[in-house]
């Protein structure tokens, strides 16, 4: 994979490519380790700002909603205890015991189904976001090894691109799906403590 991708331009992995021409320093065989790592960069960014900004970022929006509901339901939960002990020691009447409870846990099924609402939008926009990336990685993959020259597939077998379509291009898919993770939880350690 490393031997041949600098074959690779930013433009064959963005679905809204306006040129399809690599640069001249990613395409010569003999560019330096750091266009190397220049291309390799572009592709990622390629990857992420074309394909996946517009369902990645709404899973994040849903991941954050999700996490913030999350954090918020042991609250409410100790907010209609708190109602509930009151009414026992007869703090407060009746009518309020009954007001205040319903208002709580109104609340507390309010935020059970919103959280539903939000973890199902961020699954399927991740998941969206996975078979974009993942699409783009075997397209990318099969069009340059059909394009190789028989020289240049000398040390490539076929077992090798079946192994960057089928596992790398999979592993992609799998990061989209739990890459919100990375902030999410830690977010939610903070929240909870």
């Amino acid at each position: 994979w490393r031997d041949w991708s600098s074959d690779v331009c930013s433009s064959d992995l963005s679905r809204r490519a306006t040129n399809t021409n690599c640069d001249d320093n990613n395409s010569s065989s003999s560019s330096s380790s750091n266009t190397k790592n220049t291309t390799e960069g572009a592709l990622f960014r390629t990857l992420l700002l074309s394909i996946a900004r517009e369902t990645y970022v709404q899973a994040g929006i849903y991941q954050l909603v999700s996490t913030l509901l999350v954090s918020t339901m042991p609250l409410i939960v100790i907010r209609l205890l708190d109602v509930l002990e009151a009414a026992d020691m007869n703090r407060i009447a009746r009518a309020d015991v009954v007001r205040e409870g319903l208002r709580w846990s109104l609340l507390l099924s309010f935020a059970v189904l919103a959280n539903g609402f939000a973890v199902h939008r961020y699954r399927h926009q991740a998941m969206k976001t996975g078979v974009a990336v993942r699409s783009a990685v075997i397209n990318v993959v099969y069009r340059r090894a059909l394009a190789l020259s028989p020289r240049s597939k000398q040390g490539l077998t076929s077992g090798e691109i079946n192994n960057l379509v089928a596992i790398d291009s999979q592993k992609l898919y799998e990061v989209a799906q739990d890459g919100h993770l990375i902030w999410s939880l830690p977010l939610s350690i903070v929240l909870v403590t």
